[in-house]
């Protein structure tokens, strides 16, 4: 088979170089685009093409001159005949045994070397090689062609004579197409089959028509004329591919050195963050006095906006890539209704609006049940109602259900300043904000309503707006009914999730983690807990406290990377050599590579993305103290 052009192979835009010296048969062969930058690559991409069509045009052909050969089988000698099939059978062979040669020389290539590098003279030269063996067989099909009218035309009518030439005439237009790549080729297989058939028909003797004695010239300079055309058009074609696929590829490039150094300033920038907000979490409010309570409380609130963007743009990221799968279960539409009511109604009342959340068809003796991730689904409406509330400056913010079918359609509406429908499609891309152009922070970041759109999609839930500029807005989202099976796995889920202890009261932790900030901060606050606390800065530090009899954790709460002494891999490792039983892990990581967050979700451990909350962390120590 042959092997194409690889996809993600690497265009490198070289300096012209000498290319401009090229004369002779290498400027004849690459008629003009020897000087252009991606030369090489031309040269490369009409080679691959040329020969991936010489096999089904080679079995056309052969089986157009087997036809031929039938069809004077009655009138033409046996000598004439056997030539002819003759010469068939030994252009076929030359044929067939090119080609093969040339599959096989490309599979072991490809085995040998994986993807040719195209600049590389060798491959030049092969290239060079094999358009000389199209050269060749392009010669002997012609030559070949070109004796029809020495074998058959001496005992043809002038029917059969112009019946063939209308034949050949087909049989050499339709390779132009593909052999346009190399117009010398098609040029080489033309001239001696219309040469003969011109010569043949300039000496036969029509009285005063003259017409036939131009047909043949006319019609290779037609075919020729043509061929150049089409090679001009395929080359301008394959530049436009390649300078396409050259852009994409610095695009990329540029995109993912910009991703690199996002992730990198995005991990150095929750490190001290994380520390911060752990010891804003370990200060004991009662202690502090009046004055300095009004600063605690803004340096909360100011660590908290700052994690709240942080977390956003992990969203947004951790959707794009995929890594953020839903987990399905049967949720009662009515618990998400009325956390979202104890969330927001102060929220509204406090901006004067009236907010309502109409349950009336949730009734608590059939209570409907859908089928979705809850943290995802209560995420929408979070953003959906917020978005309504802050952009609502008078009258109501209603949330109501009704039943389609098989799916409970939940609609946000609002009285707010809507949504002109010029805009509508670009207020769901990240940090679109119509009624804030001058980027005020107390007006939101503008991506609540793009992670909606990404939490629906996820899940694959139907996404409606329907809204006019000064007429409010609604949003409709549509959840599927849960199934029977659904609600008796969640009704097993909640019984088994019942947590009578609510204290971590002697929980044993391990805490590793290269920043010092972080392990004194979060150590704090583990103790506050009232829990037992180890703590390690490195791999050998790791090792040396289990090594200590008494260092037996519950609970390992670990940092993905530990600078240059190692990874979560390394963690793992040492643990398993150094305890005698396995003890629960959560993650703490700053990254934000998403191939780097699938190889920790594989763990199948909490994964706790930093700056992480303190009532985040007790709530997953919680949970795993109870499983314990």
């Amino acid at each position: 088979m042959t092997t194409s052009h690889p996809p993600d192979h690497k265009l490198i835009t070289r300096p012209s170089g000498n290319r401009g010296k090229k004369t002779g048969f290498g400027r004849l062969a690459n008629l003009g685009f020897a000087d252009h930058p991606l030369a090489d690559e031309i040269q490369w991409e009409r080679h691959q093409l040329f020969m991936k069509e010489v096999g089904p045009r080679m079995i056309a052909t052969v089986v157009v001159a087997v036809v031929v050969g039938l069809l004077f089988i009655n009138s033409a000698p046996l000598p004439a005949l056997l030539t002819w099939f003759g010469l068939n059978l030994f252009v076929s062979l030359n044929s067939w045994l090119i080609i093969r040669r040339y599959h096989r020389h490309e599979a072991s290539t490809e085995r040998s070397q994986g993807r040719p590098d195209i600049h590389d003279p060798q491959q030049q030269q092969s290239i060079h090689r094999w358009h000389l063996a199209n050269l060749y067989l392009a010669l002997i099909w012609g030559f070949q062609w070109a004796a029809v009218p020495l074998l058959f035309f001496p005992d043809a009518s002038l029917v059969q004579v112009f019946s063939l030439l209308l034949v050949i005439t087909i049989t050499s237009s339709m390779p132009s197409m593909t052999m346009g790549l190399y117009p010398d080729v098609y040029i080489a297989f033309l001239t001696p089959v219309l040469g003969a058939f011109g010569w043949h028909l300039f000496n036969m003797d029509l009285g005063d028509v003259w017409l036939h004695k131009a047909m043949a010239p006319g019609i290779w300079i037609s075919l020729v004329g043509f061929s150049y055309a089409m090679f001009k058009t395929q080359i301008h074609s394959l530049i436009l591919r390649l300078e396409l696929q050259q852009s994409k590829q610095e695009i990329e490039q540029a995109n993912n050195a910009k991703t690199r150094f996002l992730a990198a300033a995005s991990h150095d920038i929750r490190q001290p963050l994380q520390a911060a907000s752990l010891y804003w979490s370990a200060i004991n409010a009662d202690t502090l006095s009046k004055t300095q309570q009004p600063l605690f409380e803004r340096l909360g609130a100011s660590l908290k906006a700052t994690n709240e963007l942080l977390n956003h743009l992990l969203d947004v990221s951790r959707l794009d890539a995929g890594v953020a799968q839903p987990r399905y279960q049967a949720v009662k539409l009515a618990d998400l209704l009325t956390e979202l009511k104890v969330v927001f109604l102060p929220l509204a009342e406090q901006k004067g609006l009236e907010l309502l959340i109409q349950t009336d068809d949730l009734t608590p003796d059939q209570p409907v049940m859908v089928s979705c991730d809850p943290a995802m689904t209560l995420q929408i409406f979070k953003n959906l109602i917020a978005n309504a509330i802050q952009y609502t400056p008078r009258g109501k913010v209603i949330v109501s259900t009704r039943r389609q079918g098989e799916q409970i359609q939940v609609d946000v509406k609002d009285t707010g300043i809507g949504i002109p429908p010029e805009h509508q499609q670009a207020v769901f891309e990240e940090f679109v904000q119509l009624a804030n152009p001058g980027r005020q922070r107390k007006k939101g970041l503008g991506l609540g309503l793009s992670i909606v759109s990404r939490l629906c999609r996820v899940q694959q839930l139907p996404l409606q707006l329907t809204s006019e500029s000064q007429q409010g807005s609604c949003f409709s989202v549509s959840l599927p009914l849960a199934t029977g099976q659904d609600c008796h796995a969640s009704a097993n889920r909640s019984s088994a999730s019942q947590q009578p202890d609510n204290s971590l009261s002697g929980l044993k932790v391990l805490v590793v983690d290269d920043h010092e900030d972080i392990l004194d901060a979060l150590s704090m606050l583990l103790v506050s807990w009232d829990c037992d606390v180890w703590i390690a800065d490195s791999i050998s530090s790791l090792n040396n406290q289990l090594r200590q009899p008494a260092c037996q954790p519950d609970v390992v709460i670990s940092d993905d990377m530990l600078g240059d002494d190692g990874q979560l891999e390394q963690v793992i490792a040492s643990l398993q050599a150094g305890l005698d039983h396995d003890p629960e892990i959560i993650i703490m990581t700053g990254n934000t590579r998403p191939e780097r967050i699938r190889q920790l979700q594989r763990f199948g451990a909490p994964l706790l993305h930093k700056p992480l909350q303190s009532e985040q962390l007790w709530q997953t120590l919680l949970a795993l103290k109870s499983r314990s």
